[in-house]
This record gives structure tokens, C-alpha cells and sequence, in this order.
């Protein structure tokens, strides 16, 4: 018998089977290696999946009685404690249950009109950790922010901080962070991380053990507070986006990264009870749940944003509670602005944001000061990368945004969305980076342009640096500066408006631009428009020289020949701003009348000053130190004689009319153009000491703008004219426009009294 033809069968069945098996090892396989990060990854999407079998999470409805909670008890053969002491009003417990009846004592619970949701209870995890801890450099920074290792925090300029933090800090909105705790207080074996010192830290909880001190034992937690909120512009270690936010450190995940659905579901319920605007949530898990999708829709529903890490498994799936309706969903980007390795992307992102990516080393990590992994004893500056680090970024501009009056969460998400941009470099696909990569100051400008009474507010600015006897003049607007010299008043400035570019053309006389209709119409303004063309210009200053910056409220006002006598008199200069003011008031300037003089002495101080004057506000800074007076005598807001005494007591500068001017400008930018002065006066605007809030933050803006100018100034070899033109187009563009918003706000409601 021939066996060949059947031996060849045989061998080609071998194959076959073989080239199957090596098929389905092939489909089988575990993830190619792509070194501990991935197999970290892996070991978090399995921990994800656990759930305790002899626990259930149990929310009856808030009225349910003590003795309905006792008969439900007696009817199963179940103790149902509460998940935390914060618990009781929510009705909230958890069951401990023999595995054997837990199918059968769920359906029971399921079955009653006062139970809300009976499931059992999951563990949900953080995103795992690849931290490379990188060592402070030596010696300081000087520029704004002077943070020491900004410089590696690649992701702070991702998203635009740079210019988001001139205009927005998000003072007072309260953040709260689900997370594994925050290293923000001494007590016991734990102790406040170097970096959260000056940071406000308000209604800690630790959901985990039950008590008030929501201290972090492993790492994450603090440094996710971080990137919303790390201490800025101290000279110390690193940056955060939201400098000026209050947080909220909510403990929901032990000292393994991991925690219960019921807490996490409970924390949630307690930051929005208690005064979050913002949650932040870098943790999750691959199924859903009930009670923790109620708790988000509880927390939207009271005026909270939720931003939650889309997840950290590489698949096509947004994990919970980031895909529920009501959260935001953050994807990560890396350096390149690619999508990263590891991150969960399909139709349910909303958003991308930076998470970095350390495969390669910490150069690629998302850069901020926590303890060391598990020791709390134990600090550093540490890079890390996850959906978890995404997640913050957008959190902390979500703060900027809310911060700007925004009250409605669905309308954060939309302007988060609307203002995101494309990323550079890289195929945009929504599935991988929802509306785009989140842009801080886009985001805030954009609220301010929504709203029809901000829509097209803007205001114009006048700025003077000297340095030695060289005196930079930049200007957007219609404020003026002028050098008077020999006895001659010289216009330095040419003005952005309507009228003006009638008269360059010849289209109309020089005569007839002070009775044209449109002679306050600016053609180019700061905050219209998230940036400006800066016009400047240099002038060699001589001894006797004085520069005098001010708004049309003067100019327009005060009769030429009276401004010429009064610069030129022989007056000092405190005296020259004050009969000015007079003389525009005279001549039926109502408001907006602002004026600084700065006279040149035999000896012109030879380090860099810098003066801004913008919206009618006066003030003046150095490196060194920094003078602010307004008061208010005989009817005239002004500002008394602010003075760098100098060897040769070299300059002098004062500044009139002061929170006048800075609320006219504003307003009359967005149409609305009705107070007199002596109603402002009438209504209180003009309280002593000018410490009415708006004025003190344009205040702070423009001296975070004064302070970028004199730090790049030392570190860079830079032109003068390029740094003025750098502060005011870049560092000042929109924070008047943030300042504006409160400002409309604040009329609002003065039309209303």
C-alpha cells in the first residue's frame, strides 16, 4: 500500500495546525513590551476590574427613615454602615455580605421603590506611576514665572500658559481633588511638600480612613494638585496652571493607588455640598456604575465642572467616570503635541491635554513637586506621565475660566471646547483629541468675547521703560505720550483710531478731527482681540527733560496751551498732574482724566524702570520695589507723588484720577458710557486707598507684566523696544479683558441696587 500520498496529508495537517497555533499565540499574545511603563499599565487595567465580592454599596433615597433603614436590615440579614461620616444626609452605606447571597440580597434591594442604586461595591485606581525624579537646578530665575525649573515644564507652555497667566489666576474658585490625598499639611509622619507652601488648602476629607486629614501616602494625589495649583512665581521649584484657586484634598484612593466606588462616589457629593467649582478625578475603571454616574450628575447639577483622565489602557474606550454624561473626558498629549502611547481614545473625548510621556527619560514627563512614591516622609520634583497628568491641566484652566463668572458647567465644557486648538505637527482626529488640545488663554479670552456686554471690549495702553538715559515708549490706543524739552512739547505717539488714519491719508483736515463723529473709534486696542500691534518707539533723555503719558480724557479736555504751560512750569511734577486733572475737569473731561509726569534729573538713574499706564491707571515699578498711593482730596481722585529716590533723586512720577479711569475705559468699551464722575464719586467707586478688588487685579497683572519685562531684561540680551513690545503684546493683552468682565459684572448690579 502506498502510505505516501497519506503521509503528506499528514504533514500538510501538521502544518496547518501549526501555522493555527502560532496564529492564535500571535492574537493571544501579551503587549509587545514597551519597557515598565507599559507593564504598569497592564497591571492597573487588571486591578481596575476587582471588586470586593463581599461588598455592596447601597444609596437609599435621602428621606428613607431611621426605622425603614432598621426593617431593611431585619428583612436581609444585612449591618448597612454608612461609606463615611459626610454619608448621612445622602443616605449612603455599605453592606459587607456572604458572597453565597450577594446575588440574591442585590436583587432584593433592586426591587425596593426606596433604594436609589444597589450594585456591588468596585475599586476603582488611579493611573499608574513612572515617576523619574529630576533634581532642582542651582542659582535662580529670573524671569516671570521665576520658578526654577519651569523651564522643563513643557506642558505649562503646551497649553499657553505663558500668556493665560497675565490675565486670569482663578482667585477664589475652590478645586476639589479625588485623588490619593495631597501632601499639604504637618501631621504626624506627614508633611507639606516645599512647593504648596502659601497655597489655600480648605474642608480636607479622608474618605478612605473616615477623618479630616486627607494626607497623601502615595504620590499621585499631590502631584495631580500641582499641576491645578502649585505655588507660582515664588522662586522655588515649579509651576501650576491656576495659581490662586483654593483646594479641596479629598482622599479616596489608599496608599496602593486604589479605592472604593462608594467613596469615590461619596467625596463627589461632599466637594459639590460643599463649595467646589471644579473636580478633579485622575483615577477610574473600564465598567460603569451606577452611583458613581448618579453622583456626577448630582455634582453638574449643582454648578460643578467635572474633569476626569479618559484612562490609561491604549484602547478604544473612554473609562468611567470619565465617559458619564456631565464629565469631561481628558485624553493625554505628549511634547511633540502626539497623542500618547497609552492613552484611552473613541467618541466619548472631549478634550486632550498634556501628559507626557517618560519612556525616554523625565525630559518627556509632567514635571511637579510630590513625595516620594509611597513615603511620605520623603520629597522631590518628580516627572510622571498618564491621563492622570492630562487631566489637570484641564482642571486648573477650567478654574481660569469659572474664575471669569462663568456659572453653568455645560458652558465651561463648551468654551474649553470652542477655544481648543488643533495640534501642530500631527494628524487631528477627534476620536484621539476630542475638540483639540486645550489653550488656557484662548479659553479665557473666549468667555470674554461670548458674552454680548464684553463682546469687543478692549482699553489702550502707554508704556515707558527707561534704562540709563534711554526712555522705550509703546502704545496701543489713543493714550499719548509727550516729551517736553527746551521749552517744546513733542507728541511721541501716534493715534490708533479712526479719525487719525482719516487724517494720515488726507482724507480729512487735521481741523476736523476733534468734530468727526468717529473721533473716539480705536482701530486697535488691547483685549479686543487676543493680540495687538505695538507701536514703539525711542528717545535719548536729556537733563530737564520730562515725559508726560496720558489718556484722552486729558488731551481731549484741556486746552492745548494750558497742557504746554502747565508741563513746562517749573513745578514739580505732583503739582503739574494735579492742575491738569483740573484743567480737563474744567474743560468737561468727566472721567477717564489721567495723567503721569516723569521729569529727568541732572542724573538719570542707569537701571531699568518700567511705567504703565493703561485704562487710565498710573503706576510705577522697579526691580527693587514697588509703589502704589491713590487718595482723594478736593473732588479730584489722584494719586500722590510716587518717588525713586535715586543718589540724585533722578525721577519722579505720579499718577491722577486713578480707579476712575480704570472703570470708565472698561465700560465705555463695551458701549456703555453713562457715569459722570461725581456719580461715580456718588456711588462709592472712588473709596479711599483704591482697594476696590477689580482695580487691585489689573493692578497685579500689569506688575506680573512689569516683573516678565526686568526679568528678561537680565536674561536675555534683548532690545528694549522688544521687551515693551513683548509685556504689552503678549504679557498684557487680555488682562484687562478678565478685570473687564468684573467690571461689567459690578454695574450689573449697581444698575439693579
Amino acid at each position: 500500500m502506498d502510505t505516501a500520498p497519506q503521509s503528506k496529508r499528514s504533514t500538510l495537517l501538521w502544518l496547518l495546525l501549526l501555522i493555527a497555533v502560532v496564529f492564535l499565540w500571535w492574537y493571544l499574545r501579551p503587549e509587545p513590551d514597551r519597557g515598565a511603563s507599559h507593564a504598569a499599565i497592564e497591571a492597573d487595567r487588571i486591578a481596575a476590574l476587582d471588586t470586593d465580592p463581599d461588598d455592596i454599596l447601597v444609596d437609599l433615597r435621602d428621606d428613607t427613615s431611621a426605622a425603614t433603614v432598621a426593617q431593611i436590615e431585619r428583612d436581609l440579614g444585612i449591618d448597612l454602615v454608612l461609606v463615611s461620616a459626610q454619608s448621612r444626609d445622602e443616605q449612603f452605606y455599605r453592606a459587607k455580605v456572604d458572597p453565597a447571597r450577594r446575588d440574591a440580597i442585590l436583587a432584593a434591594l433592586q426591587r425596593r421603590s426606596d433604594v436609589e442604586v444597589a450594585e456591588p461595591d468596585a475599586m476603582f485606581a488611579a493611573s499608574p506611576i513612572h515617576g523619574h525624579e529630576v533634581l532642582p537646578p542651582e542659582g535662580t530665575w529670573e524671569g516671570f514665572p521665576n520658578d526654577p525649573m519651569y523651564s522643563r515644564q513643557w506642558h505649562m507652555r503646551q497649553i499657553g500658559m505663558p500668556e493665560a497667566w497675565k490675565l486670569a489666576d482663578g482667585e477664589g474658585v475652590i478645586v476639589a481633588v479625588l485623588d490619593t490625598g495631597v501632601a499639604y499639611e504637618d501631621h504626624g509622619r506627614f508633611h507639606q511638600v516645599e512647593d504648596l507652601k502659601g497655597l489655600t488648602f480648605v474642608k480636607p476629607y479622608d474618605f478612605v480612613d473616615d477623618d479630616t486629614h486627607a494626607n497623601d501616602d502615595h504620590g499621585h494625589g499631590t502631584h495631580v494638585t500641582g499641576t491645578i495649583a502649585q505655588v507660582t512665581n515664588n522662586k522655588l521649584g515649579v509651576t501650576g496652571v491656576a495659581r490662586n484657586v483654593q483646594i479641596m484634598p479629598l482622599k479616596v484612593l489608599g496608599g496602593n493607588g486604589s479605592g472604593s466606588v462608594a467613596g469615590i462616589a461619596d467625596a463627589i457629593r461632599y466637594a459639590a455640598d460643599n463649595g467646589a467649582r471644579v473636580i478633579n478625578m485622575s483615577l477610574g475603571g473600564p465598567f460603569p456604575s451606577k452611583a458613581l454616574k448618579n453622583a456626577v450628575a448630582y455634582a453638574h447639577k449643582k454648578g460643578v465642572v467635572v474633569i476626569c483622565a479618559a484612562g490609561n489602557d491604549g484602547r478604544n474606550k473612554v473609562g468611567y467616570p470619565a465617559a458619564y454624561p456631565g464629565a469631561v473626558a481628558v485624553a493625554s498629549t505628549q511634547e511633540d503635541e502626539g497623542t500618547a502611547f497609552y492613552s484611552n481614545y473613541g467618541k466619548d473625548i472631549d478634550i486632550a491635554a498634556p501628559g507626557g510621556n517618560t519612556r525616554s527619560g523625565e525630559a518627556g514627563g509632567v514635571l511637579q513637586n510630590t513625595i516620594k512614591i509611597g513615603d511620605p516622609t520623603k520629597s522631590g520634583y518628580f516627572a510622571f506621565m498618564g491621563t492622570s497628568m492630562a487631566a489637570p491641566h484641564a482642571a486648573g484652566v477650567a478654574a481660569l475660566v469659572v474664575g471669569e463668572g462663568v456659572t453653568n458647567p455645560a458652558m465651561v465644557e463648551q468654551i474649553l471646547k470652542e477655544s481648543a486648538r488643533r495640534p501642530n505637527g500631527k494628524t487631528y482626529s477627534s476620536d484621539r483629541y476630542g475638540a483639540g488640545i486645550i489653550d488656557a488663554p484662548a479659553a479665557v479670552h473666549a468667555e470674554a468675547q461670548r458674552r454680548k456686554d464684553r463682546r469687543g471690549m478692549g482699553t489702550t495702553v502707554v508704556a515707558c521703560v527707561i534704562d540709563g538715559r534711554r526712555a522705550t515708549v509703546a502704545h496701543v490706543g489713543d493714550s499719548r505720550a509727550y516729551l517736553l524739552r527746551d521749552g517744546h512739547l513733542h507728541r511721541l505717539t501716534t493715534d490708533h483710531t479712526i479719525v487719525a488714519e482719516l487724517v494720515a491719508r488726507g482724507a480729512i483736515a487735521p481741523d476736523e478731527a476733534d468734530r468727526h463723529a468717529y473721533k473716539n473709534v480705536l482701530s486697535r486696542n488691547l483685549g479686543a482681540k487676543p493680540t495687538a500691534a505695538v507701536d514703539v518707539s525711542e528717545v535719548e533723555l536729556q537733563p530737564g527733560d520730562r515725559l508726560m503719558l496720558c489718556s484722552d480724557g486729558l488731551y481731549g479736555y484741556a486746552p492745548a496751551d494750558a497742557v504746554h504751560h502747565l508741563v513746562a512750569s517749573t513745578d514739580p511734577p505732583d503739582e503739574v498732574v494735579r492742575d491738569l486733572i483740573e484743567a480737563a475737569l474744567r474743560g468737561g473731561g468727566g472721567d477717564n482724566v489721567t495723567a503721569i509726569v516723569i521729569e529727568a534729573g541732572v542724573a538719570v538713574v542707569p537701571r531699568a524702570t518700567m511705567v504703565l499706564r493703561t485704562t487710565g491707571a498710573g503706576a510705577w515699578w522697579s526691580r527693587r520695589d514697588r509703589f502704589l498711593a491713590a487718595a482723594h482730596s478736593g473732588g479730584v481722585h489722584k494719586s500722590p507723588l510716587c518717588a525713586l529716590l535715586g543718589a540724585d533723586e533722578a525721577i519722579s512720577l505720579v499718577a491722577g484720577n486713578f480707579a476712575d479711569a480704570v472703570y470708565h475705559d472698561l465700560e465705555k468699551a463695551t458701549g456703555v458710557n453713562v457715569w459722570t464722575y461725581a456719580e461715580n464719586l456718588a456711588r462709592g467707586w472712588l473709596g479711599q486707598g483704591g482697594a476696590w478688588p477689580p482695580l487691585r487685579d489689573l493692578l497685579d497683572g500689569l506688575a506680573r507684566a512689569a516683573d516678565q519685562v526686568l526679568g528678561e531684561l537680565r536674561r536675555e540680551d534683548m532690545g528694549l523696544a522688544d521687551l515693551v513690545a513683548l509685556a504689552v503684546a503678549r504679557a498684557m493683552v487680555t488682562a484687562e479683558t478678565a478685570v473687564g468682565g468684573v467690571l461689567a459684572e459690578r454695574l450689573r448690579s449697581l444698575e439693579t441696587d
